[in-house]
């Protein structure tokens, strides 16, 4: 399987929440003894599917991720902020919910990054999911290992652009 190749176990992703690791920063600069948080990044999916969010689950769990399903979707929004992820795999079609309103709700208190994973595959509900704040827009049937390269890349700048200060250029 495409996912579980390479016999080497992968590194953990360890990425504490912003403003501690701003922190963090400063102190390296000041040349203080910094220490890391232990916490895995935690990737919530919210997919309907059971078969898919269970694989999704596995294979982010071996890949060093904190992988938690979203089992019931009678109040899905409030599911999705409690559970205090880092990022969100969003479904677009899932009972009682629209993905699509559910992710134009959470941009108004969160800026969680959304990447939708749905069947829909036309350009309007791209284009929609897009203009409501997903981070990417992803058409099953996926590849996994290129949505795991995507989770990855986003983490990176999301978590990047929270702790970067600015550089002072002179007379640039």
């Amino acid at each position: 399987r495409a996912h579980q190749c390479g016999k080497q176990r992968r590194k953990r992703h360890y990425f504490p929440d912003p403003a501690s690791r701003s922190e963090r920063l400063r102190q390296n600069n000041a040349g203080k003894e910094t220490k890391m948080s232990d916490s895995l990044i935690k990737i919530l999916i919210a997919e309907d599917d059971d078969k898919l969010r269970h694989e999704l689950e596995v294979f982010l769990g071996r890949n060093g991720y904190e992988a938690v399903g979203l089992g019931r979707y009678d109040n899905t929004l409030l599911d999705i902020l409690e559970a205090d992820a880092d990022l969100i795999l969003l479904d677009i079609n899932l009972p009682n919910a629209d993905g699509e309103f559910i992710l134009k709700e959470l941009r108004k208190v969160s800026d969680v990054p959304v990447i939708m994973i749905t069947s829909r595959d036309n350009e309007m509900d791209e284009l929609l999911s897009m203009h409501y704040g997903a981070d990417h827009y992803v058409t099953k049937p996926f590849n996994i290992q290129i949505l795991l390269a995507k989770i990855v890349a986003i983490l990176k700048r999301t978590n990047n652009a929270a702790s970067q200060e600015k550089i002072n250029c002179g007379m640039f």
